[in-house]
């Protein structure tokens, strides 16, 4: 959701050239010397599993001596029955012979928008960010990186496309240089070309051929299919989507693609259940057997917490011990602790980030009013946790991955935003802060008793540990129904990249309660 659907966009712009829509005649052109305007129109369907869940339109269109690449994407999602709406644009500029100059991304997400955009010169990228719509736009400092040597765009990218032939057998290894994906480096994405086939395309059965793309980036890799035509232009592309079944592209006209269409559920097929209710009040410590069905990778390792604890990790299962923290020992510990002496490997958790923007003065001032003057850094954080989870009052499900900026002024969001802003308000009071990404315990949901939900909540670090707060569900003493499945990282641009991690075990994964205590 939002640009923090990190991956969903970012192949998007590698792995969907524009294709023109008209007769192979009428479209006939140079790849050195294309035509003055817009010289290839691309419309396509966004399906999720079988329903339509949006449409997007990619052109290419030259000015002068500069090719300008754009891609707008509109597409609605449903949380549990509440409808979200996210619209993407995404436009390059590159020069004829594909070298890289500027990019922008804009995403649009319940009236809250962010904006990536960047400019290439002599090596180097130099990237602007902000977050934030109207008077609550949010600037965070230009960033400068290394341009990754060789590294391809999209004009770039549909360039190279157009010199390969889908012939069966083929490898072909490229660098592309997504920015939704990642700044600081290129992303690899090979090709490898399969069988020529029939498959049902808008109504008809045609010839195609299969074409697996590979990409490999910061979050771990994702092979997409494509079936291309004699142009190696894409026809059908499939994204799995575990617990769903796949995310497909169809290329259409734009009469199609903008027709109407209702918001499918993504959220409530990825829900898990258990064979018997867990009283989470009550719950000092569980014993759980987590497993991966059907086909894909195996169970991936979990992180170890100051809450859980994994063992017996057997590639497709594993047990994990969650139990409880002792409180109010961490509380006595913090009350004798040395502020200042903070675990160097810890030392980047108390970082402003794009997303935990602790240095805010909006945040930084939030913080103040919530903590007052309290000194003991367990009750700070405390103080923090029942903050949050007071403020913010508009606790709904069309909001996705917003920033602590956004959250401190809007005051509205889900478990996502009370983890966020509880993290930034505990970086801006000098306690470490990371957002968990896992599940946790609900009696019912949508209709269904006693399951597993995927979740965020904050660990600070206190007393030599990492401790869990959940802002949403109102607890400091976070109940032993909250299983961990990655944090994020201080290297982490957005929560998507944390969330991306849970990919490969949504809808697979299976959860026995052992024992409770």
């Amino acid at each position: 959701m939002r640009k923090r659907f990190t991956w969903f966009i970012g192949l998007l712009s590698v792995s969907v050239p524009a294709r023109a829509a008209e007769p192979a005649a009428v479209r006939s052109f140079s790849i050195d010397d294309p035509p003055q305007g817009t010289f290839v129109d691309d419309w396509l369907e966004i399906y999720l599993g079988d329903e339509k869940a949006g449409y997007g339109n990619s052109t290419f269109t030259r000015e002068g001596d500069e090719i300008i690449s754009r891609m707008a994407l509109t597409f609605r999602l449903a949380r549990a029955g509440t409808e979200i709406k996210v619209g993407v644009t995404e436009t390059g500029r590159e020069a004829l012979d594909g070298t890289p100059g500027s990019f922008e991304s804009v995403t649009d997400m319940s009236s809250l928008v962010s904006t990536l955009s960047g400019t290439i010169h002599d090596g180097k990228v130099i990237v602007s960010r902000c977050i934030g719509s109207g008077a609550t736009t949010i600037p965070a400092p230009p960033e400068t990186f290394d341009y990754p040597r060789g590294a391809l765009m999209s004009w770039g990218l549909y360039r190279r496309q157009h010199q390969l032939k889908p012939v069966e057998g083929l490898v072909e290894e490229v660098r592309a240089y997504a920015p939704s994906l990642r700044l600081d480096d290129a992303v690899t994405v090979r090709f490898k070309v399969g069988k020529r086939g029939l498959i049902e395309y808008r109504g008809n059965w045609v010839g195609a051929t299969r074409v697996d793309q590979t990409f490999v980036g910061p979050a771990g890799e994702m092979t997409i299919v494509s079936w291309v035509d004699e142009r190696f232009e894409p026809l059908i592309i499939e994204y799995p989507i575990p617990g769903i079944g796949s995310l497909k592209l169809v290329t259409t006209d734009k009469a199609s693609a903008t027709k109407e269409f209702a918001a499918p559920e993504f959220f409530v097929p990825t829900i898990i259940r258990v064979e018997r209710p867990i009283d989470r009040k009550a719950a000092r410590k569980i014993v759980y057997r987590l497993g991966v069905t059907g086909k894909g990778d195996d169970l991936p390792a979990l992180p170890t917490t100051g809450l859980q604890k994994p063992c017996k990790h057997e590639g497709r299962t594993m047990e994990l011990t969650v139990e409880r923290q002792d409180h109010a020992a961490i509380r006595a510990a913090c009350e004798a602790a040395d502020a200042g002496n903070i675990d160097p490997d810890v030392k980047p958790y108390l970082a402003p980030s794009l997303q935990i923007n602790s240095d805010d003065p909006a945040v930084i001032e939030m913080a103040k009013e919530a903590g007052g003057n309290e000194a003991n850094k367990y009750v700070l954080a405390d103080k923090l946790r029942r903050y949050v989870t007071d403020e913010i009052k508009e606790k709904g499900l069309d909001v996705g991955f917003a920033s602590a900026s956004e959250v401190c002024r809007q005051r509205r969001g889900d478990c996502s935003e009370h983890a966020v802003l509880l993290a930034a308000l505990g970086r801006a009071r000098g306690i470490p802060a990371r957002v968990v990404v896992g599940l946790v315990y609900v009696p019912t949901f949508s209709g269904a008793d006693d399951v597993f939900g995927f979740h965020m909540w904050t660990q600070f670090y206190l007393a030599g540990q990492w401790v869990d707060f959940d802002a949403a569900q109102r607890e400091s003493d976070c109940n032993p129904t909250h299983i961990a499945l990655a944090v994020m990282t201080n290297t982490d641009t957005s929560m998507a990249d944390a969330a991306f991690r849970m990919v490969p075990v949504m809808g697979r994964l299976k959860i026995d309660v052992l024992s409770i205590e």
